[in-house]
């Protein structure tokens, strides 16, 4: 069952990290089989989707990955956590910097001025 979650969970992954929209990634398993233009081109199509959103379409959308998330047994949040955490763990030291300083970026902008001040993650 954990595994039929993680198409859903990649997608709502990607909804929180940047916008997942109208414009549908391949399934997980074949999206990193992607080059890396062809990747880039998706995510460049589901940013400007979420833009076109108005703010209270994106808050519907952010609610309803968040009772998604919700309806989740604790076991089956923890298999994603765990998923997760394995992918980012075979990440290059490079990579993980490189993904870390991405988050910072994106958190800045979604947060402005106010919120600027250093992530508490590292």
């Amino acid at each position: 069952m954990t595994f039929r979650l993680l198409p859903l969970l990649a997608t709502i992954f990607l909804a929180v990290a940047g916008g997942a929209a109208r414009a549908e990634p391949p399934p997980p398993r074949e999206w990193h089989r992607l080059p890396p233009e062809q990747r880039e081109h998706l995510r460049q199509q589901m940013r400007e989707e979420w833009k076109r959103l108005t703010p209270e379409e994106r808050e519907a959308r952010k609610q309803a990955h968040r009772e998604a998330w919700g309806r989740l047994s604790p076991e089956e949040r923890e298999a994603v956590r765990a998923h997760f955490q394995r992918k980012f763990q075979s990440l290059t030291p490079e990579e993980r910097e490189a993904w870390r300083e991405t988050m910072r970026r994106q958190h800045r902008k979604h947060h402005g001025p106010a919120d600027a001040e250093e992530p508490t993650w590292k």
